[in-house]
C-alpha cells in the first residue's frame, strides 16, 4: 500500500519536478524574500513618524525571514546521510510558487547588477558613491596617500561632502534634526548637507566630522592599492567580491545543483539592493566565509582572516565570539586562546601605525558607532518603537538587549553545538536584531550565509564513509 504522502508527490510529473527548486534552495529563497520585504517596510516605518501597522508587520516578516534561514542549517544538520524526506503535494506546490518568485528575484538582481557595471567603469566616483560608508573610506584612503592621518583629519569632512554630493553624512540628534525617534527625511538631510557646506558653524549640530573616520584602518587601506594603480572607483572591490563569492559558492555545490545554487544566490535581492552599492558587509564575507571554512584544518589561517575582518569593520566583531567558542568546543580552550591571540594580532597589524600616531583619536573612532548620538533605525525590535508600538526606550536599553541576546546565543551554541555548529554565522546576526540601529544592510548577506551553511553541511555529509551492508550468511541447502 502506498503512503498518502507518496501518492500526493506523484501528482507532479517527473519533468515538472526538475523545474522546481529543491527544498533547501526554496527555503533560502523564502528567507531572502521575507528579508527584502522587511527591508522595504522598514523604510516606510522610518519615514512615517506616527503610529503605523507597518511596524509590527516589518518585525514579524523580518524575524520570519531570519528564522527561515537559520532553519536551513538546523534541518540540514539534523538530516542523516542519504536521507530522502517525503514530499507532499502541498510542499511541491509551495516550492513551485517559490521557484517562480525566485526567478523574478534573480532576474531583478541580474538587471540591477549589469547597469551598475556602467557606474563602476564610466561614471565618476562623485556620481557613483551613494552612501557615506563608501565615500568616507575612499576619502580616508586619499588622505593617507596625501600624507595625512585619517583619524585626525576632521578638516577633510567638508571637502569630502563637496566631492561626493550624492552621499550625505549620517544625521546627528540635536537642535537641527531634533531628538527622539523621528528619523529625518532624506530630502531634508540633503538640504541640510548643502547648508552645512556653506555655513558649518550655523549647522554644526547637524553632523559630526568624526564620523568621517569611524571604522578600523583596513576599511580604507583596502582601497589604497587601487588608487596606486590608477583605479579611482572603489566600487570595483564590491563588484569583484560579489562575483567571486557567488562563483565560490557555486564550486561548493553538488555538480547537479550548481545551477540551483547560482539561481538562489542571484535571488538574494537583499545583497544586490542593500549591500552591493551602498554598504560593505559583502566585503566582510570575503574574510568571514573562508575563515569559517578553514576553522577546522587550518586554524591559524582562519584566525588570521577573522582578525583582518575585524580590522575592516566592526560588523565582524559580532562573529568573533562564535568563532572562538566553536574553536574551544572543537579543539579545547587552549587552542581557542591561541587563535584569539592571532585574531588580536591580525586586527592590530593594520591599525598599529595609527594607534601609535594618535591613540586617543583612534580609540574614540572605534566606538563612534555606539557613542555618537545617531537616530534609531532598522528592521528589528526598534522598528516597533519607530512605529509607536513600543515606548521610546533609551539606547542603553537596546545595548543591554544586544548583550543579553549574545549571551543566550553563546549558551545555546555551547549546549547544542552538534545541531547549531554550522548555523554559527547566522546566529551571530541575531543580537543585531535587538540593536538600537538594526538597518537592513546588517542582514543583507544572511541568504548567502545560509547557502554556505547548507553547502558545507552537504560536503561534510558526503565526505563521511557510508557503511557497507553486510551480506547475509549463506543458508545450507
Amino acid at each position: 500500500m502506498i503512503a498518502p504522502r507518496a501518492v500526493a508527490s506523484r501528482a507532479f510529473p517527473i519533468f515538472l519536478r526538475r523545474l522546481i527548486a529543491p527544498r533547501m534552495y526554496a527555503l533560502i529563497g523564502l528567507g531572502a524574500l521575507l528579508l527584502f520585504v522587511g527591508d522595504y517596510l522598514s523604510i516606510v516605518v522610518e519615514q512615517a513618524h506616527k503610529l503605523t501597522l507597518a511596524a509590527p508587520v516589518t518585525f514579524v516578516v523580518s524575524a520570519a525571514g531570519l528564522a527561515a534561514l537559520v532553519a536551513v542549517a538546523l534541518v540540514a544538520a539534523a538530516r542523516a546521510p542519504g536521507d530522502a524526506p517525503d514530499e507532499s503535494g502541498w510542499e511541491l506546490a509551495g516550492r513551485a510558487v517559490m521557484t517562480v518568485i525566485m526567478a523574478a528575484m534573480a532576474l531583478a538582481s541580474f538587471l540591477f547588477v549589469i547597469p551598475r557595471l556602467y557606474d563602476v567603469t564610466v561614471e565618476q566616483p562623485s556620481s557613483a558613491y551613494l552612501n557615506d560608508v563608501i565615500s568616507f573610506s575612499a576619502a580616508n584612503a586619499h588622505a593617507l596617500l596625501a600624507g595625512r592621518n585619517p583619524y585626525t583629519d576632521d578638516a577633510n569632512f567638508i571637502p569630502t561632502l563637496i566631492a561626493y554630493p550624492h552621499a550625505p553624512p549620517t544625521p546627528i540628534q540635536g537642535t537641527v534634526f531634533g531628538y527622539g525617534y523621528n528619523y529625518p527625511l532624506q530630502t531634508y538631510v540633503f538640504k541640510i548637507d548643502q547648508a552645512y557646506i556653506h555655513d558649518p558653524s550655523r549647522y554644526a549640530a547637524a553632523f559630526d566630522p568624526r564620523t568621517l573616520h569611524s571604522y578600523p584602518a583596513l576599511a580604507f587601506l583596502i582601497y589604497v592599492p587601487l588608487f596606486l594603480v590608477g583605479i579611482q572607483n572603489v566600487m570595483w572591490v564590491n563588484m569583484v567580491a560579489y562575483v567571486a563569492l557567488l562563483l565560490w559558492l557555486m564550486s561548493l555545490a553538488p555538480r547537479g545543483e550548481r545551477v540551483w545554487m547560482a539561481f538562489t544566490g542571484l535571488a538574494a535581492l537583499t545583497i544586490t539592493f542593500g549591500s552591493l552599492l551602498l554598504e560593505t558587509e559583502l566585503i566582510c564575507l570575503l574574510f568571514l566565509l573562508p575563515a569559517w571554512r578553514l576553522r577546522d584544518k587550518r586554524g591559524w589561517v582562519s584566525a588570521l582572516l577573522l582578525g583582518l575582518g575585524c580590522a575592516f569593520k566592526q560588523y565582524c566583531w559580532f562573529f568573533a565570539p562564535l568563532f572562538l567558542l566553536d574553536a574551544a568546543l572543537r579543539h579545547g580552550w587552549r587552542e581557542a586562546g591561541r587563535r584569539a591571540l592571532i585574531v588580536l594580532a591580525a586586527f592590530l597589524a593594520p591599525n598599529l601605525p595609527f594607534i601609535i600616531a594618535s591613540p586617543a583619536a583612534w580609540w574614540q573612532s572605534m566606538w563612534l558607532p555606539l557613542s555618537v548620538a545617531t537616530f534609531p533605525q532598522g528592521m528589528g525590535l526598534v522598528t516597533l518603537a519607530l512605529g509607536r508600538f513600543l515606548p521610546a526606550l533609551p539606547k542603553a536599553a537596546f545595548t543591554a538587549l544586544e548583550i543579553a541576546t549574545m549571551g543566550v546565543i553563546l549558551w545555546l551554541y555551547a549546549r547544542y553545538w552538534r545541531w547549531l555548529r554550522e548555523a554559527g554565522l547566522l546566529l551571530a546576526l541575531l543580537p543585531l536584531f535587538f540593536a538600537f540601529r538594526s538597518p537592513p544592510n546588517y542582514f543583507a548577506v544572511a541568504p548567502w550565509l545560509a547557502l554556505f551553511a547548507w553547502l558545507w553541511l552537504w560536503r561534510e555529509r558526503e565526505a563521511k564513509p557510508t557503511p557497507h551492508a553486510v551480506p547475509p550468511a549463506s543458508t545450507p541447502a
